[in-house]
């Protein structure tokens, strides 16, 4: 399970904020799972327990960016049950440093390295999964902005934004599965094929 959060940029108007939303993104499902919109008097680091509390995580393992680095944060997935991978950056600068200094070898000064903290037991395996699959809700996010142009679309209202971000969403899960004409075919073009002719698309659409 992945979390990450996007500005919905569109969304800004003079008197407010633009909506940013958490997701919490299953890569093996290829669905969203839950999502919270953050308050505008805060931040992602309020917003993440929040959604944590909604949905089950129990036996999963969370994986989080550096934002996600925080006390709350391991402490609502532990009680839950869950199992985390959280990366480790400057926002956490002593911990980073002190971990940095801890593993580095002088021979290997040239390297670039990434540092998480996790609560998984000496399984290698699962945690590299952890890691590079966090380009799913980073992909997810990419396809809203360039396939769906969610930052282009200026719709005000609140609640109707963070509603067609839940179907933006919705519609890339089932374009991901779904196969029209040939293997392989992008996003952009089945958006295309199918919007030319729904209803030969229609019970295969919805059979998702």
């Amino acid at each position: 399970m992945y979390i990450d959060g996007k500005t919905m940029r569109g969304n800004r108007s003079k008197e407010s904020k633009a909506n940013h939303i958490v997701t919490a993104w299953s890569k093996e499902d290829g669905f969203s799972l839950g999502q919270k919109v953050v308050d505008e008097k805060s931040n992602e680091i309020t917003a993440i327990p929040e959604l944590l509390e909604k949905i089950n995580i129990k036996g999963q393992v969370v994986t989080i960016d550096a934002m996600g680095t925080q006390t709350a944060i391991v402490e609502t997935i532990r009680r839950k049950r869950g199992e985390y991978v959280l990366a480790l950056k400057g926002n956490q600068k002593i911990l980073c440093e002190e971990v940095s200094l801890f593993l580095n070898d002088e021979e290997e000064r040239k390297k670039e390295y990434r540092y998480y903290i996790s609560s998984l037991k000496e399984d290698i395996e699962l945690f590299s999964r952890s890691v590079r699959g966090y380009w799913s809700v980073e992909s997810m996010h990419w396809h809203l902005d360039v396939t769906f142009k969610e930052d282009t679309n200026k719709i005000i209202d609140k609640r109707a934004a963070e509603n067609l971000n839940i179907i933006r969403k919705w519609c890339i899960s089932i374009l991901k599965m779904i196969e029209i004409f040939r293997p392989k075919l992008s996003m952009k073009k089945k958006r295309f094929v199918i919007s030319m002719n729904p209803a030969e698309f229609l019970e295969q659409v919805v059979a998702f």
